[in-house]
């Protein structure tokens, strides 16, 4: 007994989807077709919704254990990531801290004359100190 043939049009007739992704299946290696004056011929057994069916599911199996992976891994990125965040926050807070603390110096220093201005000028200063 010889085994029918089918087109892409029955194929996707047969397994209730798309010509499309019949001729994707094709491409993927899904389902065996042999290509004759442009056209595809796709024998019976190919046709077999179960084995599709299979072969998709592992491959999206693999797929989504691959997504999962990337998903934990961004995960311990991101925890990573919020630590840092928080320990450049705790930084920044300490500098303004500080900064404020030096403004309250110096405005103390000034307000009080703790220092006296200077006899000459900047530049007169260093050039006694290089003589």
């Amino acid at each position: 007994m010889e085994e029918r043939i089918y087109s892409i049009e029955e194929a996707a007739k047969t397994l209730g989807v798309s010509e499309k992704t019949i001729r994707r299946y094709i491409r993927d290696g899904k389902i065996k077709a042999i290509k004759v004056d442009g056209r595809y011929s796709i024998p019976e057994g190919e046709i077999s919704r179960e084995s599709i069916i299979k072969q998709y599911d592992e491959d999206t199996r693999r797929e989504i254990d691959f997504l999962l992976e990337k998903v934990k891994s961004l995960e311990e990125d991101k925890v990573f990531l919020q630590g840092q965040i928080g320990e450049l926050q705790r930084h920044i807070q300490s500098l303004l801290q500080e900064l404020s603390d030096l403004r309250k110096s110096y405005d103390q220093l000034v307000s009080a004359r703790a220092l006296p201005p200077p006899k000459e000028g900047f530049l007169s200063r260093i050039r006694k100190l290089w003589k």
